[in-house]
């Protein structure tokens, strides 16, 4: 505490540009912080949100104030993603586009590929678990139960949240 009674504290908001591209299982995610003319390492807010701090310490021992917005957006939420510090990029499942959205939300400037937008726009249209057909060789009929559990493979294959999940299906 006697160290930030001593600092300087600036009054510059943090800038967060973000990028978002759709791999096959996940998305990357690439953050760039800057405050004023000082890009300050991923990591470094990073450590400052999983510690609960509000402020982040620049080169020049000064602070700069963690904006209350991005504390109640990630501090929760922020140490569910895979992180890579070195490359300064953050690995986030499909099951997971709601911490995407999070930072977005608070991004300055964010840029998206066409498939992260293409699966933003079908997650935000989700309403229900829609009814799937079967498929034509299946012969028999599924009680009620069976069905209803074919559908929700169906919306998590739908949606690429079967790596997403552990399934056991048992009789």
């Amino acid at each position: 505490q006697q160290e930030l009674v001593n600092a300087k504290i600036i009054a510059e908001e943090p800038k967060l540009r973000l990028e978002v591209s759709r791999g096959i299982d996940w998305f990357d995610i690439h953050l760039d912080i800057e405050i004023g003319e000082e890009k300050v390492p991923f990591g470094v807010l990073l450590n400052a949100l999983k510690n609960q701090e509000r402020f982040i310490k620049l080169s020049d021992e000064r602070r700069a104030v963690i904006p209350q917005k991005w504390l109640t957006k990630l501090s929760g939420v922020i140490g569910f993603l895979e992180s890579d510090v070195k490359h300064e990029t953050l690995k986030a499942s499909p099951a997971q586009i709601n911490i995407i959205e999070s930072l977005l939300n608070i991004a300055t400037k964010a840029k998206l590929d066409e498939k992260t937008r293409q699966f933003r726009e079908k997650f935000s249209q989700f309403t229900e678990i829609r009814d799937a057909a079967l498929p034509k060789m299946l012969k028999g009929e599924l009680r009620a139960y069976q069905k209803a559990g074919y559908d929700w493979l169906y919306f998590l294959q739908e949606f690429s949240l079967l790596n997403s999940f552990f399934l056991i299906l048992v009789k």
